[in-house]
This record gives C-alpha cells, structure tokens and sequence, in this order.
C-alpha cells in the first residue's frame, strides 16, 4: 500500500460459508477505514467480523474491531474506524444464509 492517499479492495467476494476468512491487507499507518457489508438478495441470517493483527501472517486468533450481523437481504452494512492499524481481515464468523456477502474496504491515510 502506498503511504499517503486513499485506496479500495475487495475483501470477500459472494461468500457464504461459515469461517471464510479473506486474505489480510497490511495498512500500516493511521488511517480512516470503512468497510462495506453488502448481503445479496435471499440472505436471511450470518454474520461478518471485522479483525486486526501486527502481522498479516499470524496463525492464532485475531483481535475483533467490531462485528456486524445480517439486517437485510439487498443491503449495505457500513463500519468506520478511525486508527492506528498494521493488518486488517474480514471474516465470516456465522455461515450466510440463503445468499451470500460481499465485503470491501475503502480508506484514507492521515499524515
């Protein structure tokens, strides 16, 4: 990642099953992050955790940020942070039900 400015990935792509976790994204610096939660029509339950690490490798458990559990089917659930970070991962931490999740993350590095 580059050390000023903004940038956007694709963190799960029409996930559903229970312990999908993505691949981790090393943002080291302060950062404004914001992570977009889209359930596909059909979803009925599941749940999206939201995790950090010092490093995109570490094979133990994660620290969770927050959580985010289905509202509704063909929506969008946004979380902001605002912090110091090293690495970042999105997981299914409940099985989707009835469709599937999308999530990606926007953010901006402050100086």
């Amino acid at each position: 990642m580059e050390s000023q400015g903004t940038f956007q990935t694709t963190l799960l792509s029409a996930v559903a099953t229970d312990e999908t976790t993505s691949p981790a994204i090393e943002v080291n610096a302060s950062s404004d992050l914001t992570l977009f939660i889209e359930w596909s029509a059909g979803t009925s339950a599941g749940n999206v955790v939201w995790e950090e690490s010092w490093s995109p490798t570490y094979a133990g458990t994660w620290s969770q940020i927050s959580a985010t559990a289905w509202s509704a089917h063909t929506s969008t659930d946004v979380i902001h942070n605002i912090g110091r970070w090293r690495s970042v991962r999105a997981r299914v931490e409940t099985a989707i039900s009835g469709g599937t999740v999308t999530v990606y993350l926007a953010g901006a590095r402050r100086g």
